[in-house]
Order: C-alpha cells, then sequence, then structure tokens
C-alpha cells in the first residue's frame, strides 16, 4: 500500500508544507543489505539512517508533478528530512493507515528514533495553490496513492479555513517573523479567533495526529502535554495563515484594478493610512507598504538586520503598526468567560392587546450558560441587597457590578442598549418593528459569539408561518364536464395540460390578495398576522404583487407533471414564491391526497393464479405497483439484485387480469422487452408462477409481421422481445395500444438518443414499468431517460434537467437540489437492498477480495514492449483516432494480463504462462474438493475457451461456457444442469456481457472476476446471479488483479471514488480516453519488480 504523509514545519522565517510517502509493500534498496538488528540511534542523533519503507523523490515527483508550480526548479522542492517515528526494533512502525493485526499485537516496544525521508517540501507563499491542485487531483482520480492521515488533516483544516475565509473570519495583519540575525515583516490575513473560529481551532488542535508535528520537534518538547498542546495550536494558526494569505491574494489579484487598488478592501472610514498622515511620514509610508503587500503582492516588507540604528527604528515603526492593527481589527475578542453566568437578551413582542405595534421590548437578563433554563431578570438583580448571588450551585460576587458591565460590553457592540445606561438600574430597552427585525435578522446570531446570550420569539426560527403559494390545479376535461373515469381509462398523465390558480398562504393559513395588500401598507418588515408575526422583507413583497396583478389576468395552464414537482419538491414559481401545498378538483383531489399521503398504502390481495409465496417486502411492492396504476403513472421497481423483481412483476400482471377479468373486459396484450439473454429465464418464470398467462416470444427469424402478428398477439397476454427488435419491428409494434409496457433491465434505455431508447419510448400503452438494479451507472440524466419514459415531461426536458439538478448536484454537490430531486421521484421510485435486515433477514453475508497476481517474465515483455508502441502513436494522435488508440491498447493490455495467447494467437501451452491462471487453478482446487460450485467471468470469449480447456484438463471436472453465441435452448440447459443439485457440473464460465444479468445461479456461491470490466455496477450485477435470494450459503467473491500493471493503477482509482459508485460512476473504459498522455503512460507503466522471476 503507498500511502502519502504530511507535516507542516514552520520555525523562524522559514515555513514549507512537506509531503512524504510510505509503501508497506517494499523495501527501500538502500537497506536491503541492512537487515540486521542494530542498536536504536540515540534520541538527539542526526545521524539518522534511511526509512525502509519510504517512497522515492522520483516517484514522488512523479505522482505529484501536476500539482508542482513550474515556475520554481524542481530541485528546491525535494530535499531530505529527518522525522521521528515510533520504531520497534530496527525498522520504524507502519502509520495506523496501513498497520495490521499482527503489528498490533507485537510485545515488542516502540521508541521513537529520527529516520530520514525523501520528501517534497512547498514554500509557504504556495501551499495553497499546490493543495488546491492535489485536490483536484484526487477528485479526478488520478492519484495513484492512498492519502494518510497527516495529509488528510491538513487538507481538512485547509477546508475549514477556506469555509472561515468565505464568510468573512478573516483580518489583516503585520507578522514579525525572527529569524537568528534578522527580523522579517510580512503582511498577512489571520482567521478572525472569535468564540465560534476559536472552538474550531481546538478541535482541529485535538485531532491533530502526532506525526503532524513530531517531524520537527525537539523530542524534549513532545514530553509536556501543555507543551504538546501549545505546539499544535502553533502549526494550526500558522497553517491557516498561509492557506488565507493565499486565499486572498488569489482573489484580489482577480478583481483589482490599476488604480483603485487602495480601496478595494478599505475605505476612508476603516483605512489606518488616514491617521498616520498626520502623525508620522515614515509610519505613513510603512502603512503603505503593507497595504501594497495585502493587496498587491508586492513584497515591500523586506529583512531588516537589528545592528542599524535606522533600521532598528523601522523595525520600532512596523512593530507599533503590528499592534494597532490587531487592536484595531479586535472587535471580536475571544471571550473568556470569569463566571457560569452571562448576559441574556430575550426580546419580546408587543402584547396582543396594545394599539402600538412599534413597542418591542428588549429585557436584560443573567442566564447560567451551561442551564439556559435558568434566567434572572434584571429587576430581580437590582432588587439583591447581598453581595454574593446563588443560583442553582453557582454563586456570584457583587452581581450588580458584574451585570452592568456585561451591559456596557453588550453596548459596545449594539449601540441602543447604551440608552439603557443612562439610567440607574437598566432592566430594558423600548425597540421599533424595525429595529427588532434588525435585531433578530443581524445581531441574534452575532452576539452567540460574544457569549452573549438571545431569545428571540418561538416563531422567529419556525418555518410554520412563511408565506408561500398554495397551487389548485383541475382538469380542462372537468371544466367542461366531459371526463368520464374509471379505472381503465387514460384520462390524464404527467403530459396532461391542467388550469391552476394559486392563493397566497401565511402558515397554514389562506390569505387573499386584498388582505395582504392591507397588510404591506404598513412598509414594515415584520407585520402581525391573526396573532402571529410574518417576516416580508421588501423583495418578497414585490413579488408578491407581481403574482396579484398576473392572477387578475385569468387562469394559467401547466402540465400535471410540473404540478406535482412544484408541490413534492416545494420548489419555487417563475415569481420565485416556494409552493408550500398542492390541491385538486374532483379526481385530481383523489389522487393528490393518496399521492401526498403519508399513510400506509391499502394492501393487495396476492391472486390465487399465483402458484408461489411472496415475501412480505414483495406484498408491499405489489400494493405499490397497484397504486401508481390507479393513476396510470409509470413506476421504476429499482430493488437490489435478487430481491425478487420478476416475481412482484409476474404478480402484478396476474393481479391486472383478474381486474379486468372482475369488469369482465378483455385487456390489450402487455409487451415486456428485456436483454435477449433473459428471455428464456422470462419464459420459464412466466411459466413456473403463472400457468394461466399466455406468453409469445416475439424473436428469431420465424417471427411473425404485420397482419398475422397484430392477430395473434390479442390473443395472448404476454409479449416477450429484446431491445433490438423493438427498433426493428417499430412498425409492427407501433400501431398496438399496449396494456403494460416493461422494460428490465431498463438500464438499457439510459441513452435518451440511441435508436433503441428513442423507439421504445414511442411505444403507446396505459401503464409503464421499468425494472433495474442500477437506475444510476454513471450521470443523472440516466435517470432522467429512465423516467422520460415511465412519466414523459415529469423531470422536462434533457436540458432543463441538465441544468436545473444534474449540473447542481454533480458538478457543484447541491444538497438542497439532490433533496428537491430526490422528493419528487421518491413516489415513482421503490428501492430495497438486502443489506438492509429490515427488508430480508435469512440473506447470508458476501465477502469480496481482491486476488492479486504477479505476471510472468513472458507477460511482463509482451506488455512492455505494447506500451512503448502504442504510446508513441498515442501521443501522435488526435480527437477520434486517440480514443480509438486508447481503448486499443486498454484491451491489449488487459489480454496479456489475462494470457500471452489472446494476443499472440499462436497457440501453444497454457500452463505456466499466466499467474492468473497459475492462481485460479489453485483457488479452484479448493472449491472443487470442498463439493461446491463456482461462477467465472470473463469479457473475452478466447479467454473462456483457454478456461474451459484447461480446467477441464487440469482438474478433470465439467466446465459450462455460456457466451453471447450460445443458443437459447442451450442456455437454458446449462442454466438448468448447473442448478441441479444432483448434476456434474461444478464450474460454469460466463462472458460477462452475455451473463451478467437475469440468470439465476444460487446453485454456486464462489465468483471469480477473472479480469475487471472497472465498472463497480455491472460486476455487481454479475456477482448477484448468485447472491440473491435463494442462496443459502456465505458468497466469496475473487477480483483478479495483476500487480504493477494498469489493473492495479485503475483499481486504486476506482477505490478512490467508492464513496460515487452507489450515485455516479464511470462506464467501462472511456473515461480514461480523456487522460492526458503523461496520466496514461503513469497507468500502462509495468512496475518491474512485481513480474515473476523464472525459476
Amino acid at each position: 500500500m503507498k500511502i502519502l504523509q504530511a507535516f507542516w514545519f514552520s520555525s523562524g522565517i522559514e515555513s514549507n508544507f512537506c509531503v512524504w510517502g510510505e509503501d508497506t509493500d517494499q523495501i527501500h534498496p538502500a537497506l536491503q543489505h541492512r537487515r540486521k538488528a542494530r542498536k536504536l540511534a540515540q534520541l538527539g542523533h542526526m545521524n539518522a539512517p534511511l526509512h525502509p519503507f519510504m517512497i522515492s523523490q522520483d516517484v514522488l515527483k512523479k505522482v505529484l508533478k501536476e500539482c508542482l508550480d513550474t515556475g520554481v526548479r524542481s530541485k528546491e522542492y525535494f530535499v531530505w528530512k529527518e522525522i521521528r517515528l515510533p520504531t520497534r526494533g530496527d525498522h520504524p512502525c507502519t502509520s495506523c493507515d496501513a498497520r495490521g493485526e499482527v503489528e498490533k499485537e507485537s510485545k515488542t516496544p516502540e521508541q521513537l528514533a529520527l529516520w530520514k525521508v525523501a520528501s517534497i517540501c512547498i514554500p509557504k507563499e504556495e501551499v495553497y495553490h499546490f493543495l488546491i491542485k492535489l485536490v483536484k487531483v484526487i477528485q479526478s482520480r488520478f492519484l495513484q496513492m492512498t492519502c494518510g492521515s497527516t495529509l488528510k488533516f491538513w487538507l481538512d483544516l485547509m477546508q475549514g479555513a477556506l469555509f472561515w475565509g468565505t464568510r468573512r473570519k478573516i483580518v489583516p495583519a503585520v507578522q514579525e517573523i525572527r529569524g537568528r540575525n534578522q527580523v522579517s515583516f510580512e503582511a498577512s490575513w489571520l482567521p478572525l479567533w472569535d468564540n465560534i473560529t476559536s472552538k474550531w481551532k481546538q478541535n482541529a488542535t485535538q485531532a491533530m495526529p502526532p506525526a503532524c508535528f513530531a517531524c520537527w520537534t525537539p523530542i524534549e518538547i513532545i514530553k509536556g502535554e501543555e507543551t504538546r498542546l501549545a505546539l499544535k495550536e502553533y502549526l494550526v494558526e500558522t497553517f491557516s495563515h498561509a492557506i488565507l494569505t493565499g486565499l486572498v491574494k488569489e482573489i484580489i489579484k482577480e478583481f483589482n484594478k490599476p488604480g483603485n487598488w487602495e480601496t478595494c478592501l478599505f475605505d476612508e472610514e476603516t483605512d489606518l493610512r488616514y491617521n498616520y498622515r498626520r502623525r508620522d511620514p515614515q509610519k505613513e509610508a510603512l502603512a503603505f507598504d503593507w497595504l501594497e503587500d495585502l493587496l498587491l503582492g508586492r513584497n515591500n516588507l523586506s529583512d531588516f538586520s537589528n545592528s542599524s540604528t535606522f533600521v532598528s527604528r523601522e523595525v520600532q515603526l512596523l512593530r507599533n503598526l503590528a499592534r494597532e492593527v490587531a487592536q484595531y481589527y479586535g472587535q471580536t475578542p475571544i471571550v473568556q468567560r470569569e463566571s457560569p453566568l452571562r448576559l441574556c437578551l430575550r426580546l419580546e413582542e408587543p402584547p396582543k392587546e396594545k394599539p402600538d405595534e412599534n413597542q418591542w421590548e428588549l429585557n436584560f437578563h443573567l442566564q447560567i450558560a451551561s442551564q439556559p433554563t435558568i434566567m434572572i431578570p434584571a429587576r430581580e438583580i437590582w432588587a439583591i441587597t447581598e453581595e454574593i448571588l446563588c443560583v442553582s450551585h453557582f454563586t456570584l460576587a457583587n452581581p450588580q457590578e458584574f451585570f452592568i458591565k456585561k451591559l456596557a460590553q453588550a453596548g459596545s457592540y449594539y449601540r441602543p442598549i447604551n440608552e439603557a445606561l443612562e439610567t440607574p438600574c437598566p432592566e430594558k430597552i423600548l425597540l421599533t418593528t424595525k429595529q427588532a427585525y434588525d435585531f433578530l435578522k443581524t445581531w441574534s446570531d452575532r452576539f452567540e459569539e460574544y457569549d452573549i446570550g438571545v431569545i428571540a420569539p418561538p416563531w422567529w426560527r419556525s418555518q410554520g408561518t412563511d408565506i408561500g403559494a398554495i397551487l389548485r390545479i383541475t382538469s380542462k376535461d372537468e371544466e367542461k364536464n366531459t371526463v368520464d373515469y374509471d379505472e381503465f381509462s387514460t384520462w390524464f398523465n404527467t403530459e396532461s395540460l391542467l388550469t391552476y390558480d394559486w392563493r397566497i398562504s401565511i402558515g397554514k393559513e389562506i390569505i387573499s390578495g386584498d388582505e395582504f395588500t392591507k397588510l404591506i401598507k404598513k412598509n414594515l418588515p415584520l407585520i402581525r398576522f391573526r396573532d402571529s408575526w410574518v417576516e416580508i422583507n421588501p423583495d418578497k413583497q414585490q413579488r408578491i404583487l407581481s403574482l396579484l396583478q398576473k392572477k387578475k389576468k385569468g387562469t394559467s395552464e401547466m402540465t400535471l407533471g410540473k404540478a406535482l414537482r412544484l408541490g413534492l419538491g416545494q420548489e419555487m414559481l417563475a415569481e420565485g414564491l416556494r409552493v408550500v401545498g398542492l390541491e385538486g378538483t374532483g379526481n385530481l383531489h383523489t389522487l393528490l391526497e393518496k399521492f401526498s399521503s403519508n399513510s400506509p398504502l391499502t394492501p393487495v390481495d396476492v391472486p390465487k393464479t399465483f402458484t408461489g409465496i411472496l415475501r412480505p417486502y414483495q406484498e408491499r411492492g405489489l400494493s405499490w405497483l397497484a397504486f401508481l396504476r390507479q393513476f396510470q403513472f409509470g413506476a421504476c421497481l429499482a430493488d437490489d439484485m435478487g430481491l425478487g423483481k420478476t416475481i412482484e412483476t409476474i404478480t402484478l400482471l396476474l393481479h391486472d387480469k383478474d381486474r379486468w377479468n372482475s369488469a369482465k373486459k378483455t385487456p390489450p396484450p402487455s409487451l415486456l422487452v428485456c436483454p435477449m439473454s433473459i428471455v428464456g429465464n422470462w419464459f420459464h418464470e412466466l411459466k413456473r408462477f403463472s400457468s394461466s398467462l399466455k406468453v409469445l416470444i416475439h424473436h428469431g427469424n420465424s417471427r411473425q409481421t404485420g397482419k398475422d402478428f397484430e392477430k395473434t398477439i390479442q390473443s395472448k397476454d404476454i409479449i416477450l422481445t429484446t431491445f433490438s427488435l423493438v427498433h426493428r419491428d417499430i412498425d409492427e409494434m407501433l400501431p398496438i395500444y399496449w396494456n403494460y409496457i416493461i422494460v428490465d433491465e431498463a438500464q438499457n434505455i439510459k441513452n435518451h438518443n440511441t435508436k433503441q431508447t428513442q423507439a421504445i419510448k414511442l411505444l403507446r400503452g396505459i401503464h409503464k414499468l421499468a425494472l433495474t438494479g442500477t437506475p444510476v451507472e454513471n450521470r443523472l440524466t440516466e435517470l432522467w431517460s429512465i423516467m422520460d419514459f415511465l412519466n414523459p415531461g415529469y423531470l422536462g426536458g434533457q436540458k432543463e434537467f441538465h441544468t436545473s439538478f444534474e449540473r447542481p448536484i454533480a458538478k457543484m454537490q447541491n444538497n438542497d437540489k439532490a433533496g428537491v430531486l430526490k422528493r419528487i421521484i421518491q413516489p415513482f421510485i421503490l428501492r430495497r437492498l438486502k443489506t438492509d435486515k429490515t427488508i430480508i433477514q435469512d440473506l447470508p453475508e458476501k465477502v469480496e477480495t481482491k486476488v492479486r497476481c504477479n505476471i510472468t517474465p513472458e507477460q511482463a515483455s509482451i506488455y512492455q514492449g505494447l506500451v512503448d508502441l502504442m504510446m508513441g502513436k498515442i501521443g501522435n494522435a488526435e480527437g477520434i483516432e486517440r480514443k480509438g488508440l486508447i481503448l486499443a491498447t486498454l484491451m491489449k493490455l488487459k489480454q496479456v494480463c489475462d494470457h500471452p495467447n489472446l494476443v499472440l494467437k499462436t497457440g501453444g501451452k497454457l500452463a505456466g504462462r499466466s499467474g492468473k491462471l497459475t492462481r485460479l487453478e489453485e483457488m479452484l482446487e479448493e472449491v472443487i474438493a470442498e463439493g461446491e460450485k463456482a461462477l467465472i467471468f470473463t469479457q473475452f470469449v478466447g479467454m473462456g475457451t483457454f478456461l474451459q480447456s484447461y480446467i477441464q484438463e487440469r482438474l478433470h471436472v465439467e466446465v459450462l461456457f455460456l457466451h453471447g453465441s450460445t443458443p437459447q435452448p442451450q442456455r437454458d440447459e446449462m442454466v438448468s444442469r448447473f442448478q441441479s443439485p444432483c448434476a456434474q457440473p461444478a464450474v460454469f464460465i460466463l462472458s460477462l456481457k452475455a451473463g451478467g444479468v437475469g440468470l439465476n445461479l444460487t446453485a454456486a456461491n464462489h465468483v471469480f472476476h477473472y479480469d475487471r470490466w472497472w465498472n463497480p455496477a455491472v460486476e455487481n450485477q454479475a456477482t448477484d446471479r448468485t447472491y440473491r435470494i435463494g442462496q443459502h450459503k456465505n458468497v466469496l467473491v475473487n477480483k483478479f488483479i495483476c500487480v504493477g500493471t494498469l489493473e492495479e493503477h485503475i483499481d486504486e482509482m476506482l477505490e478512490q471514488k467508492r464513496a460515487l459508485a452507489e450515485n455516479i460512476i464511470g462506464t467501462g473504459e472511456t473515461w480514461l480516453t480523456e487522460m492526458s498522455t503523461e496520466q496514461l503512460r503513469s497507468i500502462f507503466t509495468l512496475q518491474q519488480e512485481n513480474i515473476i522471476e523464472e525459476e
């Protein structure tokens, strides 16, 4: 495992961010001859040995090349550093990021010792840009190492500093830096250390891993806990200074304009220079230099020697400037609580019986900070005659003096309080409505920074009194009284055009336009409305007035899909008012009442014609499907692989047939579209669970067309066909008005632009159902495409969806938008997971293991030759030609990793020429010996053929092989034989594409992915052929990887983005074609040390 670590070195004038690495799988060559035990070096000894697990400078330079500033000579970055690390015996302990159980249980004591490591040192002036680039490299999956705990800490600390920086929690400063024989000053930006940021600094200090500061500190310093905490705090502060200074200078660089830089951050009221002009010209000049450093980065404050008299005056002036700046910007002090009690300000609204609504009371109290419900009003404080106040189990000496002191402190922040200080016994002040609004909006949170409690009226934080719009929708047909509704009609869908009106609501109260107009005539930001107060700022007033004017012009129109989106997602109208409710008339009222209800769905009886047993969660799924069917909404059943989507669908079709029979009507046929590899599986499952359903397979050269097809299907319930045939036979299928259009493995219609997707979306039917275990594999537009098939227009057009959801969520990580999208699609998508024990309790565990195999010298020779040949071609190619060469190279290199025969095509023996094949044989021997069965997935038919003959010859067992060219009857026979407990075949080889979906192969409990598809969603689909309902054993999944090759490099990249795998992940290998030539070379590079040596 390769791990990047980092430390921050800040001592005197020198400050550097240093990155080094450890590789726990390697021993540095310089130490291979020094493995004998040696006495530990003295702790102060500086002649340290090389770290045996360190990563070399060349590798560091290669990995971090994109992060380094090319304007600085590279040799200045690379230095040797001596660091103190926990040591056991004659070698340093591995970091906690890679430490195993064996080392943890070792009885050998650990001691600190010096070790020399190769490192990259970034000067503090460049650390901001370096880390920003490093974060981008990590997010783009190109970092080929794991971030260690120390590097993660510094990256998290940078994010925290940037968080405060972007919220203006920063102040300018003059920093004095003392060296051995000189003093230096620099302009920098520091965090504004108030109570909130100080708490953040304290948490960061406590979370700092010891390796972050053991790099340069004498061992005597880190013995004391207090000194160690002070050192940690110093490192947090100086690192934050470097990050914020880099951030602000970068921002100023973007916004500076020649001639007006002086007013970029300062004005005449706050600029210290105006004070200096009247006092000291030299001091004024230094202030100008400081400001130029802050705003333009000109480094005017140079080093000064302590020997020169004149320079000593400059030093003194700069020290005075530093002190004055600190005092000037110290408006938000860090409050050291001197007592368990603090000042508390309580705002009370005007009483209801008083006609004057402009009299708000801000009452003064003392409050126990740890028990905020315990308060003492000011009038009781002034009534105290004793010198000591006892509250709860706390005491306070001189309470009245303490109270006045705290009021004066609050008055220095909030000036209206000063009026009360002019009275002998201040208890409260009166505020106007506008002042009360300013207090709530601006000061209620800010006072918390000063350790002053604030109690606001309960309605202030509540959203129950927000102003919003309630939509009222009506069907045009209902307006004309022409609708004749029954449960088999399709009188509306998501594209149905409705008329709508809207009403203003405050909380749950409806308010008329005239009533609202009267309210806003008061021109106040807070308005009393029916015994409660409402915030109506001028901007919101104008938006509502605009809506009122629009309403006078008559009703407007929108689709049902848009109305549901607005209501479910609580989105904004075009006028900027949030929709807080949705109402309907007639049948729409019935729909919305059930659609938005949180009550349990009405249970649906399982049809008697179903010859199976549904689990409880499957019965709930049937009820959900029946509920959406009632209103002709399309549904996406997205249960995890193996949870039984097939039998839920069959049960739904049987239930629907009973419904038509009860109404004495004949239903039109249903169309089921699926991949060819599972047509046979669907046919047998339909016969197994529903003997009453009449099924026709529409496939093959003998399939019917034209009038014959239309006549034949009238006597059938289900027509089974494939994706490609829907496109090919669209002329036959388009005239048919289907009962159900069911798409299994619906990820096949994720690309809206393909002909087969567009053909399927042209089909007409009453109901639509999509079945998929992976509704999103790569991009959110895949989800849009599936929803566009189910409920056209519900999520808007593709461009609208990209602008409204995909870009904000995928690119900008907008959680609010993600929440809106989840709310509006939730009614139409049902997803349950096998890992959820509330869904299913009797499914065994799945254990995944990566089997790392070395390659043979023959493989290495072919591999390196291909890399050298193809990289030259790729470097000279562009556009489509370059992408084609990259994909061809990937394919060839993967084949080399599988077996040389796949590339050479010259035949020859199979044994001993592939590290993967050797390891597979060893593992299969154990599987067969235990009497168990295994699945082997490969994407190359040629490799499958090799494996079949090799395993049969070496292990003397029958091996089945299913691939894309296997006829359907033979596929069904293979599956049946393999699933039979009495059958001989113990090994089943499957092409990943042909056998990765739709098959039930629970007889196996071992899965081998011989080569990688580099898409976890596809691999998981294949694994789920055996890890599904009906499996009673633990499933062992083995993924083969050739170490030192592109397989290992890409696997590491996939691991780094594993958190995204559930939502968005690269499909196949096309994302690799977007890499630069240098990045490709880094991935393709063969590590020679992983080659199997010939015996």
